[in-house]
């Protein structure tokens, strides 16, 4: 897209969290997550891969503004660790490890309709904040074709509405849908500024400009046990032009 080569990335990761109703109409929790993702470069000549070890820790709250209407926050904060391998066309492979450091605020104001017994839909509106500082860092082991990369960071912030589904196909199963729409306010095209160990000036890598329509959609089933705990099973698509992100997630809940 706009002369710029992508990426695929695979992912997996875990997260661990607890909440605690405070009264009757707030709930508050935190949350711990580590993902791994593989990065490699569409480059026919020249690749470049990407180990990343990101680790976040997460503090959200739900806040019962009436029967049926919800205001739900999360703060996060957390750090990712990089370790690349570019090879260049004298075969050797530049090499570094560096790190970021990140943050996010969500908020989420949804209310919910019993359109039957057992089929409710909740519209919602949301705003996400997302801001990212990158190290700079120095590459070894390709001489004088080793980069040496200026710090960057980027943020982002989209705002959107969406809706959610839930209709209980029997006393314990339950099918869940929902979709939405954003636009990112701060979409801007990256720029990373390097130099050469080898010498010369610096100079400018330029990727593309994301597009700022943002949509997501996904769908899932949740069980319900004898003790209110829960298994949640769900496939999520997140996509903007030319970039589409696929999870597939499993979630389980008990009660203490």
């Amino acid at each position: 897209r706009q002369g710029v080569s992508g990426y695929q990335i695979d992912s997996y990761g875990l997260a661990v969290g607890v909440d605690e109703d405070l009264s009757p109409r707030f709930n508050l929790g935190l949350a711990f997550a580590y993902t791994r993702s593989d990065i490699d470069s569409d480059l026919a000549f020249g690749k470049h891969s990407v180990d990343v070890d990101t680790f976040q820790a997460k503090l959200y709250a739900t806040a019962m503004l009436g029967e049926t209407t919800a205001l739900n926050l999360q703060i996060g904060a957390g750090r990712t660790d990089y370790d690349s391998k570019r090879r260049v066309f004298t075969l050797d492979v530049a090499e570094v490890e560096y790190n970021s450091w990140h943050s996010q605020v969500n908020a989420e104001l949804e209310h919910s309709f019993l359109v039957s017994n057992n089929f409710m839909v909740t519209p919602y509106i949301y705003a996400d904040y997302s801001y990212v500082a990158v190290d700079g860092y120095e590459e070894d082991h390709a001489a004088a074709l080793n980069l040496t990369v200026e710090k960057d960071s980027d943020e982002t912030l989209i705002v959107g509405l969406g809706a959610k589904a839930d209709y209980a196909a029997t006393s314990r199963v339950s099918i869940l849908a929902d979709a939405a729409v954003g636009y990112d306010f701060m979409a801007r095209r990256s720029s990373l500024t390097s130099t050469f160990e080898g010498g010369g000036g610096k100079f400018s890598t330029v990727g593309i400009k994301p597009d700022e329509l943002v949509y997501s959609a996904g769908f899932g089933f949740r069980f319900t046990g004898d003790n209110g705990s829960e298994i949640t099973a769900r496939y999520d698509f997140y996509g903007r032009e030319d970039y589409t992100d696929q999870a597939i997630g499993i979630k389980l809940s008990f009660l203490f």
